[in-house]
Formats: C-alpha cells, structure tokens, sequence
C-alpha cells in the first residue's frame, strides 16, 4: 500500500484522472445495459419521491470516493482534514447563509401549506440526498481531480479544468429523460458553480465548507423544484419549463462571485521570499 501511494504522488495526475474515469464508467454502465430511464413527468423535471430510492446508491458513491481517497493516502492533499483557515471560513459562512436562509423560507412555506407531511418527508431526503451528492461531488472534482491537476498544472488551469469536467459531467442527466436545453444550462450553471467551489475551498484551506454550501445550494434548488411540484399542471405556463437567455445571468454572476472571492484569497497570502544574490 505504501509504494501504491508513492506511485500515485508520484503520478498524481494520472491517478486522478483514473478515478474520475472510474466513476464515469459507474454512472455509465446502468445506462448501456439498460439504456436510458425517463425519471421525469413530462415536465422536464425528477419526481422527488425517486429521490428515497436512490439514497443507496448516493450513499455507495461516497463510501467508494472516500476508499479512493484512503487508497492514494490523500486526506491532506483533498484538504477533507487540513485545518481551517479562520478568515476564510468567516467568508464562507457568510456565503453559506444566502442560500441556507432561502432554503429555510422555501422550507417554511412548504410546511404551512399542502400535503405538510409530505413536504416535511420530502424536505429531509432533500437534506440527506444532497448531503450525500455534496460529499461526493466535491470529493471528487474539488477534491482529487482539483488536486490532481494542481500538482502538474498552474492554479487557475487546476481551477477551470476541475470546473468544466464537474460541468460536463452533468450530461448524464440526458440519460433520464431531460431535455437538451435544460442539460446545457445545466453544464454551464456546474461549471460555474465548480468555479465558485473551488474560491470556498482555496478561502477556507478545507474541503467541508465547500461540501456544506454544495449540499445547502442544491437542498435550496430542490425545495423549489418541490415547491413547483405542487402547482396543478394547468397552472404552469410553457415557459416556466424552459431555458431562456435571461437564465445565464445566473451563472454570470456566480463566476463573477468566485473571481472575486479568489482575488481576496489572492490578497491574503503571504508574498514571495525575495531570493539573496549574495547566496553561492
């Protein structure tokens, strides 16, 4: 095992790149035998309640990330137990707490109206579902992937690449019956967003504020979803189905965001050691 790991710091990249590949052809395989299974409604989105079936699965995918990462030895080196940066975190709470409190309204509401058991059964396998996908998600991308690069690779090259494979890995969803519109918003809002993951993650020095603020984004994301579950079929209008331009400003401003959060991380470190001509 030790000389495994030596080998794979050795080679960081390449066993990187071999573990994402790994999970490609996890997440691939049920779609070749099979072929593809249409989860939606007819109106371009997930039925939730699919949601509890599949916590198995999202928790399989973490327990076998997580023996990657002890197999090649990279607690540290995936930042899943480097100690926090104090002023980063800071940022990252007050980040964390946009969509934490959007989440709380949408919660609150879904819980005084309609099918009020329902919805508060619903809320927790959203919590526990994207808990699960955050975990892995960003063991993964922001994790090994993201450090992979960096060994070989410039900050910002680690940064864009890790985001656009994090984006494109969301063609996936093509699989379950979604639309091709909805899928490229999809991978443009990921790879954004794999961006703006990664600013956390560089902010805070540790992986879980990163984790945390994927599994409360998406919670937030979901209980809308759940939210426009509810409103009869004759209620909802064709455009309320599909992507516009106007939905890319979003990921503009997440981008936008995650410079920003970067250049004040940039700000914080410590400036080079000037080199001494005088040294033999």
């Amino acid at each position: 095992m030790t000389r495994f790991r030596i080998i794979a710091n050795r080679h960081a990249r390449l066993s990187a790149m071999c573990v994402l590949t790994l999970f490609a052809a996890i997440f691939a395989f049920p779609v070749l035998v099979y072929g593809p299974v249409d989860l939606s409604d007819g109106r371009g989105m997930i039925e939730l309640p699919l949601l509890l079936s599949n916590l198995p699965v999202q928790l399989m995918t973490c327990v076998i990330v997580l023996g990657a990462v002890a197999a090649l030895g990279w607690w540290r080196q995936t930042r899943l137990t480097t100690p926090f940066d104090r002023r980063g975190l800071r940022i990252s709470l007050y980040i964390t707490a946009i969509p934490l409190t959007l989440f709380a309204i949408l919660a609150i509401l879904l819980l005084t109206e309609g099918d009020v058991s329902r919805n508060a059964l619903m809320l927790l396998v959203i919590v526990c579902f994207n808990l699960l996908v955050g975990l892995f998600e960003e063991t993964l991308f922001r994790g090994i992937v993201f450090h992979g690069l960096r060994t070989a690779h410039s900050l910002w090259f680690a940064i864009l690449a890790s985001s656009l494979l994090f984006g494109l890995f969301h063609m996936v969803n093509l699989a379950i019956g979604q639309g091709w519109d909805i899928t490229i918003f999809q991978v443009v809002n990921a790879t954004a967003l794999g961006i703006f993951f990664c600013a956390i993650l560089l902010q805070s020095g540790n992986l879980w504020p990163a984790i945390v603020l994927h599994a409360v984004w998406n919670s937030y994301a979901m209980a809308g979803q759940l939210a426009v579950s509810n409103v009869p079929l004759d209620d909802l209008q064709p455009d309320d189905l599909t992507v516009t331009p106007a939905n890319y400003i979003l990921p503009l401003l997440i981008l936008l965001s995650a410079v920003w959060i970067i250049t004040l991380w940039h700000r914080r470190q410590p400036p080079p050691m000037p080199v001494s001509r005088d040294l033999p």
